[in-house]
């Protein structure tokens, strides 16, 4: 078994805890920067984050071995993409990207800052859903 320290630097437990913290802290000065407040982006994004996050922690279970092996983030998303919890996580996160900008524009695309606290919402919610299984790759 590979030593955490040998996981690629997405696939240790700091790291995303490092994100985690930066998503949020950008986030919500993104939301606060926004008139008006961008309530219906953040909600879409934590929910599709959730989602998303619930389903990479799936892949990443199931994939372990692999993802310990993976040296670049083009091997990481390649064994995400081998299992269909993280091909269905892939996917989501772009049709994801797509409806938070199709309801920015709906929502008259007055407010850039507005679309970027809710994808912001959406990276962290997919980091914190994410991370036990991150902790638990690293065990």
């Amino acid at each position: 078994m590979n030593e955490p320290s040998a996981l690629h630097p997405t696939l240790r437990t700091g790291v995303n805890a490092g994100f985690i913290v930066l998503w949020i802290a950008l986030g919500t000065l993104a939301y606060f920067a926004s008139t008006p407040r961008p309530n219906v982006l953040v909600a879409f994004g934590l929910v599709a984050g959730g989602v998303i996050g619930l389903l990479q922690s799936a892949a990443v279970r199931s994939q372990a071995s692999l993802l310990k092996d993976a040296r670049t983030a083009i091997d990481i998303r390649r064994v995400l993409m081998s299992c269909k919890p993280g091909r269905i996580s892939i996917i989501l996160q772009w049709v994801s990207v797509a409806g938070l900008f199709a309801l920015w524009v709906a929502t008259d695309g007055r407010s850039f800052t507005g679309a970027l606290a809710g994808y912001l919402a959406l990276t962290a919610t997919r980091e914190l859903f994410g991370i036990r299984a991150i902790y638990w790759l690293n065990g």
